[in-house]
This record gives C-alpha cells, sequence and structure tokens, in this order.
C-alpha cells in the first residue's frame, strides 16, 4: 500500500514534488471539501444545481460540484433531453454531474435507465481515474412523456467527526433538521403582576412593596388569583407542571411545620371540547424560609392536558386553615412542559 502526504518543497526528498493535477483534485480537494461517493454540490453556489421540470427537456440550474476533487461551475442553466419510453413502459434515468478522465471534462449528463413495465433507477459509475459520478436527479418518465424529478443532490461536507449526542454533520442538509431529530429539552412560562387576576369572590391583593410589588395571600382568611395559560406545541408526554414563586412575608419561626396550604382548580379543554377540573392541595412548609429569598414550589404535577388546549388556574390559599401565621407573597405562576423542538 502507497502512503502520501502533500505538500512539500524540493523534487527529491521524502514525499515533495513533482506534483500532478491529480494529486491536488483527487486528493487534496477530495478530502478538504470532503466530495467522496455521492456527495459534491457545493452549497449556496449559484442555484446548486437543482434539476427541474416535469416533461422534456428538464433544466438543470446553475451551480458548482466537487466531482471527485474537480471543481465544476456552471453559470448557465443546462437542458437535458429526456426520450419518452414505448407505449406500456416507463424508465428511470438520472441526471449527474460526471467527471470523464479521458476527455478531462467535468458535465452535466443523463444516465439512461431501462425501459420496463416496472422499471429500476440506473447505477451511478464510480470508477476512480476513468468516469465518476456524483447524482443530482433521479427522473421517472411514463409513455406519455410525463416527468417526476426526485431531488438527490448530495452536498460537500467538511469531514469533521461531530462530538457524541449532538446534531450529526449530515442532518444539516436542507430539510433533514426536523423535531424528532432535536433533543427534547424544558421549557417556561411564567406569569406575575397584571398577568394574574383576582378571584372574583375572595380577591388576593396586589400591593406595593418597599422593595417591589406583589399579589398578597392573606393569613387567617381565604385568598384566591386566576391566570391563564395555552398548552404549547410539541408537547412531550401530553402533561405540564404548574408552580408558585412565593416570598414569605414574615421570616418562618423554625420551631415544627408552618405550611402555607394552597388550594388549586386547573380548568381545562379543547376548542370546542368541555372544560376538565383538576382539583387538589398541596402545602409548602415556610418554618425555614426567610422574607429576603423567593421560593419555587410545585402546585400541579403532571397535568394533563393537550397541545392547543386552554388551561385557568385557581390558586387559592386557606389562610385560615394551614398553620403559617402571616401573609405569603405571590410574585409569579410557572407552567414548565417538555418540548420537543
Amino acid at each position: 500500500m502507497t502512503q502520501r502526504s502533500l505538500f512539500w518543497d524540493g523534487q527529491v526528498l521524502g514525499d515533495c514534488g513533482p506534483y500532478t493535477q491529480a494529486h491536488l483534485h483527487d486528493q487534496f480537494f477530495r478530502s478538504v471539501l470532503g466530495a467522496t461517493g455521492d456527495r459534491g454540490v457545493v452549497r449556496g453556489w449559484r442555484d446548486e444545481l437543482l434539476v427541474s421540470g416535469t416533461s422534456s427537456p428538464l433544466s438543470v440550474a446553475t451551480g458548482g460540484a466537487v466531482v471527485y476533487g474537480t471543481i465544476h461551475d456552471s453559470d448557465a442553466a443546462v437542458s437535458v433531453s429526456i426520450p419518452t419510453p414505448s407505449t406500456g413502459n416507463s424508465r428511470y434515468d438520472r441526471v449527474v454531474a460526471q467527471r470523464t478522465w479521458s476527455t478531462q471534462v467535468v458535465r452535466i449528463a443523463r444516465v439512461s435507465g431501462v425501459a420496463a413495465a416496472v422499471p429500476v433507477v440506473p447505477a451511478l459509475t464510480q470508477t476512480a481515474n476513468i468516469t465518476w459520478e456524483i447524482p443530482l436527479a433521479t427522473v421517472f418518465i411514463d409513455d406519455a412523456g410525463a416527468i417526476t424529478v426526485t431531488d438527490t443532490r448530495a452536498f460537500c461536507a467538511y469531514p469533521t467527526e461531530w462530538p457524541a449526542n449532538v446534531v450529526q454533520a449530515g442532518m444539516y442538509e436542507q430539510g433533514a433538521v426536523t423535531a424528532a431529530k432535536i433533543p427534547d429539552r424544558t421549557r417556561y412560562d411564567l406569569k406575575g403582576a397584571n398577568q394574574i387576576r383576582p378571584d372574583s369572590v375572595n380577591p388576593c391583593t396586589w400591593t406595593a412593596g418597599a422593595s417591589y410589588d406583589y399579589w398578597a395571600f392573606a393569613d387567617a382568611a381565604t385568598s384566591a388569583g386566576w391566570v391563564y395559560f395555552m398548552a404549547p406545541d410539541g408537547l412531550v408526554g401530553a402533561a405540564v407542571n404548574i408552580y408558585l414563586w412565593t416570598v414569605p412575608n414574615v421570616n418562618g419561626a423554625g420551631g415544627g411545620a408552618e405550611n402555607a396550604q394552597w388550594d388549586y382548580s386547573a380548568w381545562h379543554g379543547a376548542d370546542g371540547g368541555a372544560l376538565t377540573n383538576t382539583a387538589g392541595t398541596v402545602n409548602a412548609d415556610q418554618q425555614a424560609r426567610v422574607n429576603t429569598r423567593v421560593y419555587r414550589d410545585q402546585l400541579i404535577a403532571a397535568l394533563a392536558v393537550g397541545e392547543g388546549q386552554i388551561i385557568g388556574v385557581q390558586v387559592s390559599r386557606d389562610g385560615a386553615a394551614d398553620s403559617y401565621n402571616s401573609a405569603v407573597r405571590l410574585l409569579g405562576i410557572e407552567m414548565a412542559w417538555t418540548a420537543d423542538a
């Protein structure tokens, strides 16, 4: 097996020259541009050699390619004639960029298939030093001359190995990045201030604080507020979680449980459907908390909803029934969910 490194000065020592076009094209450009196998069309170069048409002749747009290392440029559209097969038959052809060593050219060409009742796509010729073809399109033509073009371009891609668990280089091809290929991630929607509305019967109170304003949920009384969300698109698991962001009005005494009791009713439903209510109670212990810090408590775990549903959440503190003897400041209500996009 021959080993060689490129490029060196001189003509005698080691792997130095003389060099030929084959060293520059077949080895250097092909390796650097990742123009191997079917790959070769250059993305962003003119109109990227796009093949179009529904009858003969087809049009191959301007563009460029690297065919087994040799650079090809086409600055005008190229017509490719597709003969109509005989009655009762159809045929697959290919439109390719073809490098021919014997004539020293790269040209747009047609690779003809065999007409048949059940035709097959013709193979590419990929023989170094003789002929190398990279695909631009597969063409199906019926006996009426109607043509269907399928884009088969494969673009040059710098041959770098991507780290594990990331989007692979090939996924950057046009149309290849889909929601299914993007890792799931947690998303958040936080609402506060006038996005939270006081309950019409037992209202919480918008309060001007020394440092910040907040919704006050009183001690020894019932106070409530409402917030509305929309279940998002791309929802994974058909469920969302609801959290409260609060600050205790006074520090916890630290001598035992001091629970702020939160009751909730979550009404949710789709357009034209009935509203479903999910209700419950959670306790948030304030004994170790201080009024200079903010705390995040889960109000509802895995609320079952569908994409596009409205979600109306009533948050109510039963101050008379709980064991925390002061008001609670509500800063915001958060919806968190796992999304696939």
